[in-house]
């Protein structure tokens, strides 16, 4: 499955999310929530699924629009990603879905 990389992100007026002056990229939010030391309860990751964070990670770190994400590593991203608040991850879920975020 790919992900769409080139998606934006708006708050709840659906103003642009921006960091740096820039709009927030994807593969930054994804990399920034598998790389997270705690689940979204506040419990720490377990040691196996650092192992397997930390290999997707590394595949984030040269991902683009082609990249090919296995049905494993989607589940893996939905879980980390509900590290952010709602907004936020409720996005990142659609894109990981593919469901459009902005319509």
């Amino acid at each position: 499955m790919r992900i769409n990389t080139s998606a934006v992100f708006t708050d709840a007026e659906d103003a642009l999310i921006l960091e740096n002056d820039k709009p927030v990229e994807v593969l930054t939010l994804l990399k920034r929530a598998i790389l997270a030391d705690r689940n979204p309860d506040g419990s720490p990751i377990a040691g196996d699924e650092k192992y397997n964070r930390f290999e997707l990670y590394m595949k984030l770190r040269s991902a683009g629009s082609d990249t090919d994400f296995s049905t494993e590593e989607i589940q893996l991203l939905e879980k980390a990603v509900k590290v952010y608040p709602t907004l936020i991850a409720g996005q990142l879920i659609y894109l990981l879905h593919n469901k459009p975020v902005n319509t």
